[in-house]
């Protein structure tokens, strides 16, 4: 009959089972309307999570003052995950490439490192001069939503409008139009998810191209979904970045 083993008996040199490190908090960086009110469908999917809105002021400062006052409001002490939509992205890669103390990782959601599309950036000296005016979320749901566009996300567009500040917005597509964060992109080191919208109208597919090409193994994922990926599909964008967060805190 075999001797029964002693829990010493494998010595000192056995292996020791690591401890999962806790869940990182998810810290949401909003669009263009700054508010972050579209994000409440998914940190509802996300409850395990604790999460935090980083709004933006409503004067509109460019990305260069906005990027300050986002680090301001970062966690200094706790792990945390930076999620950036569409006009955040250029703020999350500037973040992550000045490589901040407990950022675990990003999550990129329908975005871009430079201006997406080739006109906007032809109309930069225009946008200076528009008048701010608030849109009716009819005008904007097919672009925004496309198919998508039931009564409910309709409504969440224009409460979000309704907070948001026109002028504000219209500062921000100009930075749009303005803005390369490429050389960033290729100094971040962190753990990198993008997640491209297959029916995005606004950034097209070539923009989730050239992250895949500069930023060094940044795993893309393709969601059935428009351009509000984080609010049309919700749970299929809570499904990928709880994956992505267990796996970086070793779960």
């Amino acid at each position: 009959m075999r001797a029964a083993s002693h829990p010493d008996a494998a010595g000192p040199h056995a292996a020791v089972a690591t401890c999962p490190r806790p869940l990182p908090e998810i810290i949401l960086l909003p669009g263009l309307d700054g508010t972050g009110i579209a994000f409440r469908s998914l940190r509802e999917a996300l409850p395990e999570f604790q999460s935090r809105i980083v709004d933006y002021p409503r004067e509109g400062s460019g990305y260069p003052r906005l990027l300050e006052q986002v680090r301001a409001r970062l966690p200094i002490e706790n792990p945390y995950l930076l999620v950036g939509e569409s006009y955040a992205g250029p703020l999350v890669v500037s973040i992550a490439a000045a490589r901040p103390a407990n950022l675990l990782g990003i999550v990129l959601c329908a975005t871009f490192l430079s201006c997406p599309r080739p006109l906007l950036g032809s109309l930069r000296s225009l946008l200076r001069v528009l008048p701010a005016r608030r849109l009716p979320a009819r005008w904007l749901a097919p672009l925004l939503l496309g198919k998508y566009a039931t009564p409910q996300h309709c409504a969440l567009i224009d409460e979000t409008l309704a907070a948001a500040s026109p002028r504000a917005m219209l500062r921000r597509l100009h930075d749009v139009a303005s803005v390369d964060v490429t050389a960033e992109a290729r100094r971040v080191e962190v753990p990198a998810l993008y997640l491209r919208a297959s029916g995005d109208r606004l950034v097209p597919r070539p923009a989730g191209e050239r992250i895949r090409a500069t930023m060094a193994g940044v795993e893309v994922v393709e969601v059935p979904a428009p351009h509000l990926l984080l609010q049309a599909r919700a749970d299929l964008a809570a499904l990928r970045i709880r994956g992505f967060a267990h796996r970086l805190a070793g779960r």
